[in-house]
């Protein structure tokens, strides 16, 4: 299954060609971001962390593993492109010029070249398992391989599930009719772009340039 999705009211297929840059890699469970350089045996523990050592053209490879167990703390997995230039930013965090005039919250941290994109990969084909992928102002991105799952951990004493909404991929300002390729659960209107969320159980790519 391949789902495209870009951002603020548009949609757009990016051309993908062979990453030239680095590679780095992440693991939720066994990484570490204190220790850890981003090589194979040494990889990053949190999806922030990594985010700081890339940059367009670059590759992340998320080796495999159930990243949902890393529980609440750690978003279920989740992988959030979502700060803005408002937001409390730490060192090493990427940073955006704000044009002037425009309000800080409405410039995202995590834009690349669309033309020499990000990648983000799981190490084989839907062997990383992750709660949501959430984008909010973010571009030049490709999320291939993961494989998105409800998370059978969100649950209150009694089972049940609790916040469904955590659920798929996220895109603020979004809208994609269901075909062949998506399985959408939205409340928007054909045309509409309000927030939408992407139901994808085995997504195989995700390609994100707005």
């Amino acid at each position: 299954m391949q789902a495209i999705l870009a951002g603020v009211a548009s949609l757009l297929l990016c051309g993908v060609g062979q990453a030239k840059g680095k590679t780095v890699y992440v693991h939720l469970l066994d990484g570490d971001d204190t220790r850890g350089d981003g090589h194979y045996t040494r990889p990053f523990k949190s999806w922030r962390v990594v985010l700081r050592h890339v940059g367009s053209g670059d590759t992340i490879i998320a080796k495999n593993g159930d990243y949902r167990k890393v529980g609440r703390e750690g978003n279920w997995g989740g992988l959030r492109l979502a700060l803005t230039m408002v937001d409390k930013l730490e060192a090493g965090d990427p940073r955006q010029t704000v044009p002037q005039g425009t309000p800080p919250d409405a410039v995202g941290i995590y834009r690349y070249d669309p033309a020499n994109p990000l990648t983000i990969r799981a190490e084989t084909n839907q062997g990383v398992i992750i709660d949501h992928v959430r984008f909010h102002l973010a571009r030049g991105i490709i999320i291939d391989g993961f494989d998105i799952f409800p998370n059978p951990y969100y649950t209150n004493g009694s089972g049940k599930k609790l916040n469904r909404r955590r659920n798929g991929i996220h895109g603020d300002s979004v809208y994609e009719p269901e075909d062949t390729y998506n399985h959408v659960k939205t409340n928007d209107p054909p045309g509409g772009h309000t927030a939408a969320w992407y139901e994808a159980l085995a997504l195989d790519q995700l390609h994100h340039c707005s």
